[in-house]
């Protein structure tokens, strides 16, 4: 009788044991605070803002209050002079407005890396300036989306950048200020991946999820012949359709990272299709947990398999680097005042041209620095190594920006930095690390110096 009552109470323990394992899982009673930031302004990134109206919308549906929501948007294309619908701002075709409604936190030169870092760590100056910060707690869980784009180890603000470093210094110090339970941070860009790898800790209670590898780009969607822009991102978009569509309470989170790097191809034309490879990045276990804690419940809508069915959708996918370009492919197309064909051909001419120019500049660059390289120019310029000289390559990086290409005004500069990847770690092998480096960044100096005028003009 003793044996049986021993096996029952074992049975007992180890059912109370699996029953407080689930609820250690599943519990969470503390609140869900949101951030969202389109780091992006101008029309052509028409998208970016869209899809951070639209991701509002999905939080404040799925019961997330006001109060807990801070949105950073430039808050330029709605009432654009192009735009065809003023004051509305589509995200899919045919889809409902997501632009009214959208809080104004920040928006236009409040649009800022400075602020977005203030407000995430919840800092006291900028809210004494009347500006709204992250207030979470321990107890608490954190959402954050940005979008933009971005380059190596880089994310795009409307006038500046965000590095890698800073990034990740911030999440460090939301964890040992205990201004989370847990935080979930979605990051689209091109090169997202470059934003955590090898630099989020998994020991911060952090998990992040990118739309891209390092080295990657990044696509968008819905990119029509009757239109002069994109409507949405595909990692943004495939992210809220996945979410609008399922039971959050059932659905964890690597399960849906799981979906995003399975489904998420972009059509570039019939047949021609290209795969973004999602990234995770930091505690993967906070991925067992149901996305319900991190971004709320609301009703589940049906799906229409018109607009978006296993990857394939309504429109083809661009490239965010040629958004530019197709935007005044579209313009000329879609106008018939042969003036404005004119004034959007030459424009197209210009930015192409300007293209070839920053090559070029790069290509000369290269060439006055060869004598400290072993590697010949051409694999210097394209070849992608891995990033460990990380001083060394901010040098260059802010250097460039500073001295020859706003990035800003130049995005397209993003796609040549693998360039200083490749340059420092040549210096890597050299006999004094810090000399070279030194004489890479000033001979990049006097070269930018010497082309000034030419470089002032390129689109």
């Amino acid at each position: 009788m003793n044996k049986y009552l021993a096996i029952l109470f074992a049975l007992i323990y180890v059912a109370n044991t699996a029953i407080v394992s689930i609820r250690e899982t599943d519990s969470f009673d503390g609140n869900i605070w949101v951030v969202l930031c389109a780091g992006a302004k101008d029309w052509f990134n028409y998208e970016m803002q869209s899809s951070v109206y639209h991701a509002y919308h999905f939080f404040r549906n799925n019961g997330i209050p006001d109060e807990r929501i801070i949105v950073m948007h430039f808050d330029d294309i709605a009432n654009y002079a192009r735009n065809p619908t003023p004051g509305v701002i589509i995200n899919e075709p045919n889809g409902t407005d997501v632009y009214h409604g959208v809080p104004k936190h920040y928006t236009g030169v409040d649009v800022t890396p400075e602020n977005f870092l203030g407000v995430i760590k919840g800092d006291k100056q900028l809210e004494a300036k009347g500006k709204k910060v992250l207030k979470s707690g321990p107890k608490d869980h954190v959402f954050i989306h940005f979008n933009d784009h971005g380059g190596n180890g880089e994310i795009m603000f409307p006038k500046g950048y965000l590095k890698n470093t800073q990034l990740n210094d911030a999440l460090k110090y939301m964890y040992e200020n205990k201004m989370f339970a847990k935080l979930v941070f979605y990051l689209e860009a091109c090169e997202s991946g470059s934003m955590f790898d090898k630099l989020l800790p998994n020991n911060i209670n952090v998990y992040a999820v990118t739309a891209t590898m390092p080295g990657e780009l990044g696509w968008m969607m819905f990119c029509r012949d009757d239109f002069e822009y994109c409507l949405a991102d595909h990692f943004t978009y495939h992210w809220l359709n996945h979410s609008e569509h399922n039971d959050l309470d059932k659905v964890t989170l690597q399960q849906q990272y799981d979906y995003l790097k399975s489904q998420v191809v972009a059509t570039v034309k019939p047949g021609v299709t290209h795969l973004q490879h999602s990234q995770q990045y930091g505690d993967l276990s906070i991925g067992k947990l149901p996305a319900s804690q991190f971004m709320g419940k609301g009703k589940t809508r049906p799906n229409n398999n018109n607009i978006v069915n296993n990857g394939q959708y309504s429109g083809g996918s661009v490239l965010i680097k040629d958004i530019a370009i197709y935007s005044l492919q579209m313009k000329i197309q879609l106008t018939d005042d042969i003036n404005e064909k004119l004034e959007y051909s030459n424009e197209l001419n210009r930015l192409l041209s300007g293209r070839k120019l920053i090559d070029k500049h790069f290509e000369e660059y290269v060439n006055t620095i060869s004598h400290l390289m072993t590697d010949k120019t051409e694999s210097i310029l394209n070849t992608r190594q891995e990033l460990t000289n990380r001083k060394c390559y901010q040098q260059l990086v802010d250097t460039c920006h500073e001295k020859c290409f706003n990035q800003n005004q130049n995005p397209y500069v993003l796609t040549k930095l693998h360039i200083f990847v490749n340059i420092c770690q040549q210096m890597l092998t050299s006999d004094d690390v810090d000399i070279d480096t030194n004489t890479a960044v000033k001979q990049l100096i006097e070269y930018c110096n010497q082309n000034v005028d030419q470089m002032t003009n390129i689109l």
